[in-house]
């Protein structure tokens, strides 16, 4: 018991009460590491100033299609995979494929070479893959 709870006050609850500590700093001295006043004038600065209002409204405008389309995307393959059909059990296979050739193993070291060897055949040796990457100004050694 002991020991988790030191864990969760070192790496959790330290790091967050730190975090507030520094948000209010108002008057701080870098080079010798002293802090002369700390306030709430940082907040009013953040909010009177207009590239902030501006930030938040480009932040708003990208996080909350991608979370929604996301989120959708997510639950309808979770519903399809749900609903079972033979369609599912190959997605499925594929998506647990190389975990299960990972770490499924006694010889795990000699599979991951393994699947390291088709994906770099799969990826480089196909002329169309090379070409497209390529075409977008990056170059492949070979």
């Amino acid at each position: 018991m002991f020991p988790a709870l030191l864990i969760i006050t070192v790496f959790c609850l330290y790091p967050v009460i730190k975090s507030v500590d520094l948000v209010l700093y108002v008057r701080y001295d870098y080079y010798r590491n002293i802090v002369y006043e700390r306030g709430f004038d940082n907040f009013g600065y953040v909010i009177n100033d207009p590239e902030f209002w501006l930030e938040a409204k480009n932040t708003c405008i990208v996080v909350v299609p991608v979370v929604l389309l996301s989120m959708t995307l997510s639950l309808g393959i979770a519903y399809f995979l749900h609903a079972g059909g033979a369609e599912a059990r190959v997605i499925q296979t594929a998506f647990f494929l190389p975990l299960v050739a990972l770490f499924g193993g006694s010889r795990a070291g000699l599979m991951d070479r393994g699947l390291a060897i088709v994906w770099n055949c799969f990826c480089f040796s196909l002329s169309f893959i090379r070409d497209c990457i390529c075409s977008n100004g990056y170059s492949i050694k070979d």
